[in-house]
């Protein structure tokens, strides 16, 4: 009988730091997630972009051409970080832009044809 007991309750503890365990873990999956930005930060490769663009000045940018699973993808880089951006978004062509013209007024109309002048064979639509 008191071998019975112990079992069960030897159980229940086991049962119960399972539970925790794996509430913790899925705590921590949450927190990482959740505290990501809208756009992938770019590590070795973009494999997906965000088409909202940051409101931070950018202090430098890549262009990343496809090879899977790497995407073909603008990489604007901020005082947070390098982000992965849509590269047929104006928005984007406008940043990089300001950036290299020290924000000149053609960029406020005429980014997307500067980027076309700029960056031919990366504009082109594929």
């Amino acid at each position: 009988m008191y071998s019975d007991t112990k079992q069960k309750i030897d159980c229940k503890m086991q049962t119960q730091h399972l539970t925790r365990t794996l509430i913790a873990i899925v705590i921590s999956f949450v927190i990482s997630s959740s505290s990501s930005s809208a756009a992938e930060k770019a590590s070795s490769c973009c494999k997906s972009v965000s088409s909202n663009v940051t409101a931070d000045p950018i202090i430098g940018y890549e262009l990343q051409y496809p090879d899977p699973p790497c995407v073909k993808a603008v990489i604007l880089e901020t005082e947070r970080g390098k982000f992965c951006y849509l590269w047929k978004k104006s928005s984007v062509w406008k940043k990089i832009c300001n950036f290299e013209t020290n924000g000149t007024s053609i960029c406020n109309h005429q980014a997307s044809s500067w980027a076309r002048k700029t960056f031919p064979t990366f504009v082109q639509k594929k």
